[in-house]
């Protein structure tokens, strides 16, 4: 009789993920695969969430490879804020990518870096800007009057080139991001790095060391992580842009390059190597809206003029073709379809996976398009590696909100660049309004935020097994205590000939402020008139306004708006005003409202649903928009004339310059404009249970608040507009942690627990300065004068360090802390090699102290090589260990009664990097071997305890037998004698051998005999398999796999084999005997959490 188990398979679970710092030395080396671990199979995907930012992380696992020393997991992820108008698909689709890989990319801020062409200079080439103490040199902005001659290029200053943008005072933005690295820097104009957040990455080596210009050749990066582990990123993406405004001819920049891949991480001797191929891929960016309107001045030029500009680009890119390791897998990435959204570009189809040159799996992509053209992803599933053809499973399959999804080039788009359905909009310039000026005479775009940005996205996942995730959505907001909400009343009276229309609207203005007024009241007309009427306290009397510029001074007050006609000519009067408020005010872009798991097993359902409240009882929101969208700057122009070869001055006039994209830099943090400072995680049952029938605020089983460091940048706001100070290295981290649950009577939640976090900050000298200059009065005539002509603004980046110095834990009873301890965390003082914690002091409510101290390699400080811990100041535990590379070498253990350390394990590897002996201080040792397809070692095949490495021998004929009827695995020797090859063949004392044997259809156990290296079988036997040699009292276990690597049987030391089944998920399904009678059968249902 066999045992029927019900193993819970985890679908989904939303958690925040929040980083922490290993405090104590590697325990073991996983060398021996266990018996297969149900939990193992358990996780198929995992839903976690950035409360912060609202977006929940989608990821669909295809493959994890797996080093000794780390590991490069394989996943399509997806991101859920909305659809972006001009945003291409990746090759897997949109809002899809490949995570397999790296790469350091950059944000070109003007020219490139290192860029010179003709006058044209790069960030690089303009270190006469600066000081030597990197501030900048104002005397070379200053410019003389050279009066009397037209603008041209001959009488250009310094100060004119860095307005036109000939000069770049601005460093490009690089972004690394690979497996364990992830940081974003600048190069100052000395070429050294500067990070915009203080870690243990290195950089040690960068392109510009030797300051290449434009190089033919790929630059190249190397980086080292603080486990070790080398990155090398040495494959260019090269770009190419062009533009063009109106009938101007195109302008240009030379070829440059725009992003590097990751080729190599490794470790040792360990690497993985990442290899790619090129496509050429031409793609339009959408029109670019441009807008020069007259405030004042010349009346003689147009009253506005728009004008389009067309960006276009060419990408020499690449593509991921491979990826292969040192042992023994190959990943290929196949794409052969050639995409119609995007010129050039192939879309991903298969992912194959080889190990050892064996084909183990096989995944098929499916793709179509969106309505607007955009690559869109059906499903990922896997097929047989016999044939292609024959589907293993559904696999993945993804569903999305319908509704229009808009091409590239469509100006149905918010401020935000997020598809708001205003399918109207001819341009994207919006209307302008300030205290002076409104101006909205040019048909202008709707930019407001609309929730149509969610068609395409996301709304449900299906999974291989069985049941699906779906996902709600629901538009960005932030509380905004100074918003100007616009305001319109429009009185309307069309008339007949015979009698007389009157039109009265009526309203409030609670405060004073600024008004637009339209009115046509025809004088020559019969009984037509209109008027603005305000409220005296007995009656409405018309009242006389003062204006400001375009726009007219409205006090506060109640008013009426009167328009009469009777001759059949219309007669209106319309007033546009603003009033100060506060409310939750819509932003561009999705945050996660609800994500609901549906189980097909149990029949139900699991809800899970956010709230971004600054309190739970409250409606304000915790958002916070880190930059405010602004289109539009003013400035004058004075024109001028050319008479006996002397230029003259003559009418001047003031603009309001308007782009279809913010002129402010948006700042975003973890990928966001918005941040949330509070958000809410509830659990909605589902369930019957007598609860269906219940509101939904009584079905809540719980509550978890969190609360994050959420800062807005500080900068002066003003033209030239500069990047906004950057707070990603703090913004984001968790302060609080709350968790309250409902009370007995179901009508309160009640806390229940609370964690709460401090961080310190430190600054770092290092600076780098960047600057905007930009004039704002220009001539026909030239004119110079740099105080009057010219705007300039300067903004340092600055490398910050965030850490955390202090968290606290209680625990509530009837709202009482009846538990609490506080974890002090310091770190290492000048020099700082390290930024990690070198002791952390734990404090409880029963006046315990215990405090840890950790010591870790300087240069790969992820290693910790010593922790010592004490209680109320004696020490009680402490381990050191030693490394070769990441892996560890020995282990030393603290003795309490000798005061002293004593070795407790001591590792030895072979040259694969797998461990080939452990011994501990017990004095038992276990040495191991491996096998593989390839005779290389990779696999665990044999453990041995008590046996040094050269005295055991182990085959089960994987490599070199014949497939057939195996004892174990699945091939054996055939034949009635084998000889151990002599290279292989082992040494020592009282060794002894165990094999079994085939014989007339059956397998037979020869127990322990003398080592002999030549085995000759009975005369009628016709197999061999299991063959053992180890010392006599020595303990050998062996492993085999199937053709998926997974254990296939385990053979113990007393040569009992017991069988494992899988289905086709890789799922145990049965453990058998070694008479293949089922000991343990596994189904799968789903957990709830």
């Amino acid at each position: 009789m066999y045992k029927l188990y019900l193993i819970t398979t985890l679908m989904i679970h939303t958690f925040f993920i929040t980083s922490a710092q290993e405090d104590d030395i590697q325990s073991a080396v996983s060398v021996i695969p266990p018996a297969p671990n149900v939990a193992a199979f358990q996780k198929f995907t995992d839903i976690p969430v950035s409360h912060y930012t609202g977006i929940p992380q989608i990821s669909i696992p295809i493959y994890k490879i797996k080093m000794n020393q780390f590991e490069l997991p394989i996943t399509l992820d997806y991101h859920s804020s909305g659809i972006k108008v001009e945003e291409y698909s990746s090759w897997v689709g949109y809002g899809w990518s490949l995570s397999a890989g790296g790469a350091i990319s950059r944000t070109v801020n003007g020219l490139p870096d290192e860029y010179s062409g003709g006058a044209d200079k790069g960030f690089f080439h303009n270190r006469r800007l600066y000081n030597e103490n990197g501030t900048v040199n104002s005397s070379l902005l200053s410019c003389s009057n050279s009066a009397g001659v037209p603008f041209n290029d001959a009488n250009w200053s310094t100060a004119d080139s860095l307005s036109m943008g000939i000069l770049t005072a601005e460093p490009d933005v690089y972004y690394l991001r690979a497996p364990s690295v992830n940081n974003k820097f600048v190069f100052n104009i000395n070429r050294q790095i500067l990070k915009y957040e203080v870690d243990d990455i290195k950089i040690l080596y960068h392109p510009y060391i030797s300051f290449p210009e434009l190089s033919p050749t790929d630059y190249t990066w190397k980086i080292k992580g603080t486990d070790g582990t080398n990155y090398t990123f040495d494959i260019a993406d090269r770009t190419y842009t062009k533009s063009s405004c109106g009938d101007s001819y195109p302008s240009s920049i030379s070829e440059y390059q725009s992003s590097w891949h990751l080729t190599e991480m490794s470790n040792g001797n360990e690497w993985i190597k990442f290899k790619y191929v090129t496509e050429v891929i031409d793609y339009e960016m959408r029109l670019v809206s441009t807008g020069r309107f007259r405030l004042a001045g010349n009346t003689n030029s147009a009253g506005y003029k728009l004008q389009q500009c067309r960006n276009s680009t060419t990408t020499n890119s690449k593509r991921l073709s491979n990826i292969t390791t040192s042992n023994g897998y190959k990943i290929e990435f196949v794409a052969n379809k050639l995409r119609s959204d995007l010129n050039g570009s192939n879309a991903l189809e298969e992912v194959i996976i080889y190990y050892n040159n064996k084909l183990i799996k096989r995944f098929k992509i499916e793709t179509s398009y969106f309505s607007g053209n955009k690559l869109k992803l059906k499903s990922i599933y896997e097929v047989s590696t016999k044939d292609s053809r024959v589907k293993l499973n559904d696999g993945y399959r993804c569903e999305y909100y319908s509704g229009n999804v808009p091409p590239v080039y469509s100006n149905a788009q918010d401020s935000w660049g997020y598809y708001n359905a205003a399918t109207s909009n001819t341009h994207l310039i919006p209307q302008y309004k300030d205290n002076f000026w409104n101006v909205n005479n040019h048909n202008p775009a709707n930019r407001t935020p609309s929730l149509e940005c969610k068609n395409g996205t996301l709304s449900q996942l299906y999974y291989p097994t069985g049941g699906y995730s779906e996902f709600k959505y629901e538009l960005n907001d932030y509380f905004d205590t100074n918003f100007s909400q616009t305001y319109f009343y429009k009185a309307n009276a069309l008339g007949e000939t015979e009698n007389i229309d009157t039109d009265e609207v009526t309203f409030s203005v609670l405060e004073d402020c600024y008004s637009t007024i339209k009115k046509d009241d025809n004088p020559q007309a019969i009984d037509h008139n209109s008027n603005i009427l305000r409220w005296n306290g007995s009656n409405y009397q018309p009242v006389t306004l003062a204006t400001n510029n375009s726009r007219w001074i409205l006090p506060a007050g109640q008013y009426k708006l009167n328009a009469v006609s009777g001759d059949g000519i219309e007669s209106f009067v319309s007033i546009e005003f603003e009033q100060i408020e506060s409310k939750n005010v819509y932003v561009g872009g999705l945050r996660i409202q609800e994500i609901i798991f549906y189980d097909p097993v149990n029949i139900s359902k699991e809800i899970t649903r956010f709230e971004y409240r600054r309190d739970f009882n409250n409606s304000e929101s915790s958002g916070v928009l880190f930059t405010k969208p602004i289109f539009a700057y003013q400035s004058k122009y004075r024109y001028g004339d050319v008479q006996d070869f002397i230029c003259y001055d003559t009418q001047s006039e003031s603009v309001l310059n308007m782009e279809s994209h913010s002129q402010l830099p948006l700042t975003t943090v973890q990928g966001s404009h918005v941040g949330y400072s509070k958000v809410q995680e509830y659990k909605i049952k589902t369930e019957d249970h007598g609860l269906s029938t219940y509101p939904e605020s009584l079905r809540k089983q719980g509550m978890i608040e969190y609360q994050f460091v959420n800062d807005e940048p500080t900068n002066d706001v003003a033209y030239p507009y500069i990047p906004q100070e950057d707070l990603s290295y703090k913004n984001g981290k968790l302060i609080r942690k709350t968790i309250y649950e409902q009370d007995t009577d179901l009508l309160n939640l009640v806390k229940v627990k609370e964690t709460v976090n401090e961080y310190k900050f430190i600054s770092s000298s290092e600076r780098v300065i960047g600057f905007k200059l930009r004039r704002k009065q220009s001539y026909y005539c030239y004119h110079c004068s740099y105080n009057d002509d010219f705007a300039r603004h300067d903004y340092e980046i600055r490398p910050m360090w965030y850490y955390l110095h202090k968290s606290e834990e209680k625990k509530f009873q009837n709202e009482t802390v009846v538990y609490n301890f506080t974890v002090d965390y310091d770190y290492m003082s000048s020099p700082q090699i390290h930024h990690y914690y070198t002791s952390k002091t734990i404090r409880n409510s029963n006046g315990d102290v215990l405090s840890q101290k950790i010591d870790r390699d300087e240069d790969n400080p992820h290693l910790v090589i010593r922790v010592e811990q004490k209680v109320n100041g004696n020490l009680v535990k402490g381990r050191k260990q030693t490394y070769h590379y990441k892996l560890p070498l020995s282990r030393f253990i603290y003795n309490a009664d000798l005061n002293e350390y004593s070795e407790e394990m001591l590792y030895s590897y072979n040259g694969d990097y797998l461990i080939s002996q452990l011994n501990v201080t017990t004095g038992t040792r276990t040495s191991y071997i491996y096998w593989s397809l390839n005779d290389t070692s990779k696999l665990l095949s044999a453990e041995v305890v008590k046996a040094e490495p050269g005295e055991i021998y182990y085959t089960g004929f994987e490599s070199s037998g014949s497939t057939g009827f195996a004892k174990t695995g699945d091939r054996y020797h055939i034949g009635n004698s084998y000889a151990i090859p002599i290279s292989e063949r082992p040494t020592g004392d009282d060794l002894v051998m165990t094999y079994w044997y085939l014989n007339n259809g059956s397998w037979y156990f020869q127990d322990e005999i003398s080592y002999n290296p030549v085995i000759t079988l009975p005369a009628n036997a016709s197999g061999l398999d299991e063959l053992r040699v180890y010392p006599q009292g020595a303990k050998m276990t062996t492993y085999n796999y199937n053709a998926n690597f997974d254990i296939s049987c385990i053979s113990d030391p007393n040569n009992l084999v017991q069988y494992y089944i899988y289905d086709d998920f890789h799922r145990l399904i049965y453990v058998k005997d070694h008479d293949h009678n089922i000991l343990k059968a596994y189904t799968y249902s789903y957990a709830r959490h």
